[in-house]
């Protein structure tokens, strides 16, 4: 009889996924953290459950092959001549300006044939 009591109470309990986005939606990110700990341990194939778990998790650390460097330049090329090309997408490398288009994809192709490296700030002048 027991047992009966339990599942007709766990039928009824809320699932856990609306909770935590109920909690999330609070900013309350530790506490949905541990409630999803617990949904884990006691139910660990609700839907939506997997995707929690992902969105919810630590955030990771890695450093970019990429090396960043000093654009003062370009941003001062920016200030400078920037409402020369307002609505258009540039291209500047240093002070100098590689290219410019209408569209993103036009950039792109201009940029393919000056800039090798991929060295250049692409910007969208508004």
């Amino acid at each position: 009889m027991a047992r009966a009591a339990q599942v007709a109470h766990h039928q009824e309990a809320e699932a856990y996924v609306p909770r935590i986005w109920r909690l999330l939606e609070q900013a309350r990110l530790k506490a949905a953290r541990d409630l999803l700990a617990e949904a884990l341990r006691e139910n660990d194939r609700e839907p939506g459950l997997d995707d929690l778990s992902k969105l919810l998790a630590p955030p990771r650390q890695s450093v970019s092959p990429l090396k960043d460097r000093d654009r003062s330049a370009e941003f001062r090329w920016l200030e400078e001549h920037g409402e020369e090309h307002m609505g258009e997408w540039v291209a500047v490398l240093g002070d100098a300006l590689l290219a410019h288009a209408a569209t993103f994809h036009e950039l792109l192709a201009q940029l393919n044939r000056v800039d090798r490296d991929n060295q250049a700030l692409l910007h969208h002048l508004v």
